[in-house]
């Protein structure tokens, strides 16, 4: 489906908005690994850029063979024998609130037709 967004001074590309969305629904995702929690998500959206897979959990690709939910018991029964480490300081590290802000600010910048 594509979305455009347009407004009297932006006018917001559907891939911009895209990147953006998923940006925001990636946070609660941020937010269990800087709990030190592995993740089991559903490889769309924010946990496609959150979720590395083997290295902070797993990503769940739904493709339709089977039933969704037999893919998540999987995945979290694969989870649970994993040995994950650092998870926290890593999360802590790559989403660090400063760092968060410089790239949003670039987003915008870009959708401002200021962006480098």
């Amino acid at each position: 489906m594509e979305v455009r967004a347009v407004t009297k001074y932006v006018r917001i590309s559907p891939q911009k908005a895209t990147d953006f969305s998923r940006t925001i629904q990636g946070k609660p995702v941020a937010e269990a690994l800087a709990m030190d929690k592995p993740v089991v998500a559903k490889a769309f959206g924010g946990a496609l850029d959150v979720v590395r897979s083997g290295i902070d959990g797993l990503l769940v690709a739904a493709d339709g063979s089977k039933p969704y939910e037999d893919d998540f018991s999987q995945a979290i029964e694969e989870v649970s024998k994993m040995k994950f480490s650092s998870l926290r300081e890593d999360a802590l590290e790559r989403f660090d609130f400063e760092k968060m802000l410089e790239r949003s600010i670039s987003v915008y910048k870009e959708l401002a037709g200021n962006g480098e």
